[in-house]
């Protein structure tokens, strides 16, 4: 009879605890309120003065599954912003998930700059331009992996977007005196590789080509007139890359015959990170002569 009393005051307290443990149970499938403050890096790279969101550009987020698979993905529109409390709130289960956020400009087709299938292969091919190739200017973007469970505030993190690009400014102290190929109309950098695009997982550089000099595929193209007289070529715009070659090219071109390349030179081989605002400055020298311009990091030339 005794052994009878115990049995059952051992199985009732069992009872009662799993009755305890029933009050705030784990569902697989209840969705809980979860938030993200989105602003860009404290640097604001690129925007203009004044503002703390870039004029035009939208925001996109996509929450991916643990293994990849998108979980949901929304796009907030160019002019709906509160640039001062940008936030994304979603319910969704508990769980592990990786947030991709990202700030730029549709396309004149009115695309964005990504479409989200699988996290771990999914990326952003940049900007496209038709006269200029492409590039990563103006666009921003962070991506974090996070637990979310009962033990974790709703207010998950503060993610702020960093740029995906670097303007670089070519500085030549003796463009006015120095000597340029015969003919030559047009001064031109360029830069090979030149790296665009990021893997949407690692953020490293998924796509380059090798760049020419032409009146068309980029913006760096300017008169021997200016070159000499601002000595410098302004707001280059080139993505994190290792071993970069500058190059300046010396170009002759009319409206009545096609562009030449007469010559170029070599000004700087290196390493180029994002949101940085980089100048490289020299000499080019007599005809010929190597050369390897400084680097001036965070220095602006207007």
């Amino acid at each position: 009879m005794i052994m009878k009393k115990l049995l059952f005051m051992l199985f009732a307290t069992t009872l009662l605890l799993v009755s305890c443990d029933d009050n705030n149970p784990i569902d697989d499938n209840k969705k809980y309120k979860v938030t993200f403050k989105v602003s860009l890096s404290d640097t604001e790279f690129g925007v203009e003065s004044g503002t703390k969101w870039p004029v035009g550009n939208y925001c996109q987020y996509v929450i991916y599954k643990e293994n990849g698979d998108v979980y949901t993905t929304k796009v907030m529109e160019a002019g709906t912003l509160d640039a001062d409390n940008i936030r994304i709130v979603e319910e969704i289960p508990y769980g592990n998930y990786h947030i991709a956020v990202i700030s730029a400009k549709k396309t004149a087709n009115g695309n964005l700059a990504f479409e989200p299938s699988k996290y771990d292969t999914d990326y952003c091919n940049g900007n496209h331009w038709a006269a200029k190739g492409r590039d990563n200017r103006n666009i921003y973007f962070e991506t974090l992996s996070f637990n979310f469970d009962q033990q974790v505030s709703a207010d998950i993190a503060d993610l702020q977007l960093k740029p995906a690009w670097s303007y670089v400014s070519v500085r030549v102290k003796d463009a006015d005196v120095c000597t340029l190929p015969e003919g030559t109309t047009h001064v031109q950098c360029v830069i090979n590789p030149y790296y665009y695009g990021f893997s949407i997982k690692d953020k490293k550089p998924v796509s380059y080509y090798e760049q020419s000099a032409t009146l068309t595929n980029t913006g760096f193209l300017v008169s021997v007139g200016e070159f000499r007289e601002d000595k410098a070529i302004l707001d280059i715009v080139a993505s994190k890359s290792q071993d970069a070659v500058f190059k300046l090219v010396f170009i002759k071109h009319s409206q009545t015959e096609s562009a030449t390349i007469l010559g170029e030179k070599v000004i700087y081989t290196g390493n180029i990170e994002n949101g940085e605002y980089i100048t490289l400055a020299g000499n080019l020298g007599d005809d010929g002569e190597p050369v390897q311009f400084e680097v001036n990091p965070g220095e602006v030339l207007h």
